[in-house]
């Protein structure tokens, strides 16, 4: 990442007295969080003039992915009272900091939000809801969000089904799985890792292997966390060699 470059290019347009357009304060915005700049992203969202939705979503997300969950809700809300409204992009970030218990509560006063809007079904903002309540235990009404879901992808089906495994639904977790293959459903490595965390809580030994011998045909790159779930489903299962 070209830091100074960049920095460079800021100092001249301040110094210049050029008023960027909003998009271009927008691409700073970017540019400092990717750079995990966060105070220099505030500082240029809060010298716009003007603000659209990327540009609040684009802050929102860096305090995302810095875990600032107070700061999330907190721009958020000022978001709202501006008369900017979310998009499915700003809600599935917002949401995706909610998965703490402090979060959580502001969570589902965001799914109520949702059900007046058209984005409650979208894919990015479902997974990151199901995602929300798997997390905190509430894996019924993260069956229930899953369920309604027009389109599955790998985001939802994982959470979903290490939702079922984390909370020791083992059964459940390994019925959903042959459910969506038998639907035709891809799967990615952290699919079998909740699987193989399921069959480890079963101590299924015939079907993890049968469960190996597929992850072997796929012929994934080495995932640790993938490998490790092998170990662990062979090891409680008192195969150790």
């Amino acid at each position: 990442m070209a830091i100074r470059e960049g920095q460079r290019v800021h100092a001249h347009m301040i110094k210049t007295h050029y008023q960027a357009p909003v998009y271009l304060r927008t691409r700073l915005i970017v540019f400092y969080i990717k750079c995990v700049l966060l105070d220099d992203a505030r500082w240029v969202f809060d010298e716009m003039p003007q603000r659209n939705v990327v540009s609040w979503t684009a802050l929102i997300s860096g305090y995302s992915q810095e875990g600032h969950v107070s700061q999330v809700v907190h721009l958020f809300l000022q978001m709202l009272t501006s008369g900017t409204a979310p998009n499915e992009f700003t809600f599935a970030t917002v949401l995706a900091s909610c998965t703490s218990a402090i979060g959580f509560h502001f969570g589902r006063q965001i799914h109520c939000l949702l059900v007046k809007s058209p984005f409650e079904s979208h894919v990015y903002v479902g997974s990151s809801l199901l995602d929300m309540y798997a997390k905190a235990g509430k894996i019924h009404q993260a069956r229930y969000v899953f369920d309604n879901l027009p389109k599955r992808d790998f985001v939802s089906c994982n959470a979903i089904i290490s939702g079922y495994a984390q909370q020791g639904l083992f059964k459940e977790a390994l019925e959903l799985f042959h459910i969506l293959q038998a639907e035709g459903m891809s799967f990615n490595y952290v699919t079998y890792t909740g699987v193989l965390t399921a069959l480890s809580g079963l101590a299924a030994v015939e079907q993890g292997r049968q469960l190996h011998a597929r992850i072997i045909r796929l012929e994934f790159p080495f995932y640790v966390v993938l490998h490790n779930s092998l170990i662990d489903m062979y090891s409680k299962c008192d195969i150790l060699q």
